[in-house]
């Protein structure tokens, strides 16, 4: 019985996998759409604005020629840059990590090299500076070390 119910959830499990690899491709071919259509529609709307600094036919229109030069080439490239970002969004993502912490990494070797060379016993008064510091705040914000002063129970006041 437990075999037959484990192929069964198998076979539902296999379903679904199925139905989001096939919800994922429509979700691709939205975010190319989408991705293709926003630049073109751009330029369209730029040069249909009314301006003199583009050259005219004598009938006072735009010629075809002049705003496929444009349109075409510039709408091309900002689709082929998105749809590539769309493709490969997580190994930029992994990138600007890689990036991000080997930044951090080299601003925070900085303020060492100003400082001179750290040596084994620099590192642990560095590390006992910090532990005190944490720990004088956290019994700040919990009111941890306050002692009563004053006289009888219950009298006096808090002192830090």
């Amino acid at each position: 019985m437990d075999s037959r119910s484990a192929r069964i959830q198998t076979e539902e499990l296999l379903k679904i996998t199925h139905e989001t690899v096939k919800q994922g491709k429509t979700i691709t071919v939205f975010t190319i759409v989408t991705i293709v259509f926003p630049p073109t529609s751009f330029m369209a709307a730029f040069f249909a604005i009314n301006t003199a600094e583009f050259p005219r036919d004598a009938d006072g229109n735009l010629g075809l020629g002049f705003v496929s030069q444009i349109t075409f080439p510039v709408s091309a490239a900002i689709t082929v840059v998105l749809t590539y970002v769309a493709f490969k969004v997580e190994s930029i993502e992994e990138g600007w990590q890689q990036a991000t912490n080997a930044l951090g990494a080299l601003i925070g070797a900085f303020p060492r090299l100003w400082k001179g060379p750290r040596t084994p016993k620099k590192v642990l008064e560095e590390r006992a500076n910090r532990t005190e510091q944490a720990t004088g705040f956290v019994r700040r914000i919990a009111g941890i070390g306050r002692k009563r002063v004053g006289h009888g129970a219950g009298g006096g006041a808090e002192t830090a």
